[in-house]
């Protein structure tokens, strides 16, 4: 199965974004899992990492890219913040029990993916 297949693009009637069993409601900030129905309110900036990864499927997104697009600018502080909010992006994810993942693409970057796929 194809990457682009497991994730579908922002629905714009209901303002949904789905990837492999999780489901993200940008309006409510409530992910999803939607084999389990176990859900998790996500803060702002856990909502902006997981709407980028969920929008670009099959990409590596560097810290760089993460740091402009959510705080707005680069710099080594903003760095270090991408890394926390990455840290609790994934203990959000473990909490439902998905089977996404976001994985460290070692001096690349990150990326949203099934583990169950690899």
């Amino acid at each position: 199965m194809l990457r682009r297949n497991m994730i579908e693009q922002a629905d714009a009637e209901t303002g949904q974004l789905k990837a492999g069993d999780i489901i993200l409601n940008q309006q409510t900030t409530v992910l999803k899992n939607m084999e389990n129905q176990q859900e998790v309110r996500l803060s702002e900036k856990e909502l902006h990492i997981l709407e980028l990864f969920m929008m670009n499927p099959d990409r590596i997104l560097t810290r760089e890219q993460l740091a402009v697009k959510i705080w707005g600018y680069e710099n080594e502080a903003e760095y270090n913040n991408v890394e926390v909010y990455i840290s609790f992006t994934r203990k959000k994810l473990q909490f439902i029990r998905s089977h996404m993942e976001i994985k460290a693409v070692r001096g690349l970057g990150y990326q949203l993916r099934n583990r169950l796929e690899t």
